[in-house]
């Protein structure tokens, strides 16, 4: 599970490496291409949330059997696990709901300027 979590990382990133290639030889065309890569980028971000929670549920259920018969797996990595799945699903509404706010932000960012527009995983808040 941890290893499609960082596909989709690792994907949004080639998405934008790739429209950004591409947008320096033609900005018309970038500027059009720029709208799905926009929406596959939010939707990408906003799927993690709840895949990371599933990964974290299944190593609670992990490490809660596995603590009984090897010292490998510990409650303590299963209570840190629960408190990772409780942010994770708690997440989930707050992402939901900012999903068209950064859709927007991503679709025009992508038409301002499509040679330099970044994953909406990279978004800072304190710009």
């Amino acid at each position: 599970m941890q290893e499609l979590i960082d596909s989709i990382s690792e994907t949004q990133n080639n998405l934008y490496d790739k429209l950004n290639c591409f947008s320096s030889t033609d900005k018309t065309a970038g500027r059009i291409i720029a709208i799905p890569v926009g929406i596959s980028d939010v939707v990408l971000d906003t799927l993690k949330t709840p895949l990371c929670a599933i990964n974290n549920i299944y190593l609670i259920a992990i490490n809660l059997i596995g603590s009984a018969f090897y010292q490998r797996f510990s409650l303590k990595r299963a209570l840190k696990n629960t408190e990772l799945a409780l942010q994770n699903i708690s997440a989930i509404p707050v992402k939901l709901a900012m999903a068209p706010i950064k859709l927007i932000f991503q679709i025009f960012t992508g038409i301002i300027n499509p040679t330099q527009v970044s994953s909406i995983k990279n978004f800072n808040y304190n710009v």
